[in-house]
């Protein structure tokens, strides 16, 4: 008697192992919807502007993307953290303002890493000049980010894969 309960527990707790080894570093964000290639500025603002016009009308959608901190060397005058793939490039018209839900979840500098979160659908204005005199060019308009996870890309990821979507901003959850 003792034995179909053993052999049915081996077989859920193998069911089991291999829902977790098949999910385990794969996006979720295939089921939803994925965007355009996170080094498109254009196309991710034009991304962005929608996530937060959803929010605003009440239907937030869970995103996922790759989340970048600028380094303390670049010499630009321009906010911290933006959408894209490379830690050596602006973030262009893909800036963004990060809320986290955990202080210890922010990235350290120079460091891209997969957020995932949800736009607020404010437009926050980030005025970056220290006195009068300085350009307009340093007032930025940033979409306010709300990040509920962030997660390190595999070792050895390769950014410039065009495929992979990793490199991509993706909704994970919408809500109709």
């Amino acid at each position: 008697m003792a034995q179909p309960f053993n052999k049915a527990r081996r077989l859920f707790a193998c069911a089991l192992v291999l829902a977790a080894a098949l999910s385990f570093g794969t996006p979720s964000a295939v089921a939803q919807g994925v965007g355009p290639n996170a080094d498109n500025s254009p196309e991710v603002a034009r991304w962005m502007m929608e996530r937060a016009r959803r929010a605003r009308t009440g239907r937030p959608e869970r995103v996922s993307f790759p989340l970048v901190r600028k380094s303390a060397g670049w010499g630009c005058i321009c906010p911290e953290y933006y959408i894209g793939l490379s830690t050596g490039t602006t973030g262009g018209s893909a800036w963004v303002e990060p809320r986290f839900t955990r202080p210890l979840a922010r990235p350290r500098r120079n460091m891209i890493v997969l957020a995932e979160g949800y736009f607020t659908g404010r437009r926050l204005t980030r005025d970056l000049r220290d006195g009068s005199g300085e350009p307009e060019e340093w007032i930025y308009k940033v979409w306010e980010f709300r990040v509920t996870r962030v997660r390190l890309l595999p070792e050895g990821h390769e950014f410039y894969d065009e495929e992979s979507p990793l490199n991509r901003v993706a909704i994970l959850r919408r809500k109709s």
